[in-house]
């Protein structure tokens, strides 16, 4: 399990696009970054690598499922 909220890392590296930026929204950044302290949220937390490939094969299948239609 992750929080939704780490995620946006791992989209901007594989999608190229900038989903969260700290000086557009300073609030929501400091916010995003508070949740991922928790104890609870770092004990739940999948390594980054990981997190990267589940959305690598996701965007893929998506990908190729709009090519297919």
């Amino acid at each position: 399990m992750f929080s939704v909220f780490d995620s946006y890392e791992t989209h901007e590296q594989v999608l190229g696009i900038k989903v969260i930026d700290p000086e557009k929204t300073p609030v929501i950044f400091s916010w995003i970054k508070a949740i991922n302290e928790l104890p609870v949220v770092k004990e739940l937390h999948i390594p980054h690598e990981k997190v990267v490939a589940s959305v690598k094969l996701f965007s893929k299948l998506a990908m190729k499922r709009n090519l297919t239609k």
